[in-house]
């Protein structure tokens, strides 16, 4: 979590259940982030980190493998 919290984060809106678990984690590790924006839909999610945007985390049934993204499993 030290590594990607020193990029930008491409996330959900505020509110839904992805947005409240990722900042529960960065918490519990003392660790700040910084969203670059926050998106509706993971298509767009994994289409603004593929353009070099920032990073995401997302769940793996939303990898395809055709996607142009590093996946760096938990």
């Amino acid at each position: 979590m030290k590594d990607i919290s020193h990029y930008p984060l491409i996330l959900p809106p505020r509110g839904l259940s992805t947005w409240n678990l990722v900042d529960a984690i960065f918490k519990k590790h003392g660790l700040s982030y910084q969203v670059a924006m926050e998106v509706g839909g993971w298509e767009v999610i994994k289409k603004y980190v593929e353009l070099g945007l920032g990073i995401s985390l997302i769940i793996s049934i939303g990898i395809t493998g055709q996607e142009k993204l590093e996946v760096i499993p938990p």
